[in-house]
This record gives structure tokens, C-alpha cells and sequence, in this order.
């Protein structure tokens, strides 16, 4: 760009500054409350499916009993937990020997 059209530029930042100022604002206000509340209900979500859940379980479990492929899986980390504690028992054992 060349030296005129910073001038318009200028000109119309000086002339306009305030209004456009007002709208960023507004538009950085609405966008941060459209984030909380998408983030609002995402929490309630997420309760109302774990309470469906054990909801269901419950039901499960007084209609047909407890079944022992019901229980809870094992996670990732308590798998990974496993094998190291496994891993690192033999160590120990050749140690002792």
C-alpha cells in the first residue's frame, strides 16, 4: 500500500475508531459467554449420563443379579501400572537369588 491509501486508512480508524472498538468488544464479550456456556453444559451432560448409567446398572443388577462381565474395566493407566509393577517384581526376585 501506498502512502494515500494509509492515509485513508488513518482517516477512517479516526472517524470510525470508537464504533469499531465497541463492536470488537462486544464480539470478544459474546464469544467469551458462548464458552462458558458451551462449557456449562457440557458438565451437566456429562452428570446426566453418569447418572443414566448407574441408573442402569442398578436396574441391571436387582433385574438379572450381579454379573461378573459387568464390572468395571480396567483403565489404561491401572493397565500400564500393572505391567510395570510386573516388570520390575522379577527384577526383584533375581536380585534376592
Amino acid at each position: 500500500m501506498d502512502l494515500v491509501n494509509w492515509t485513508q486508512l488513518l482517516g477512517l480508524l479516526k472517524q470510525y475508531g470508537p464504533l469499531i472498538t465497541v463492536l470488537l468488544v462486544l464480539v470478544y464479550w459474546f464469544a467469551r459467554r458462548i464458552d462458558k456456556l458451551i462449557d456449562r453444559n457440557t458438565e451437566i451432560y456429562e452428570a446426566h449420563v453418569k447418572q443414566l448409567c448407574e441408573t442402569q446398572k442398578w436396574l441391571l443388577t436387582k433385574l438379572i443379579g450381579p454379573q461378573p462381565s459387568s464390572s468395571d474395566a480396567p483403565t489404561v493407566k491401572q493397565l500400564k501400572d500393572t505391567v510395570a509393577q510386573e516388570k520390575a517384581a522379577p527384577s526383584e526376585k533375581e536380585d534376592k537369588k
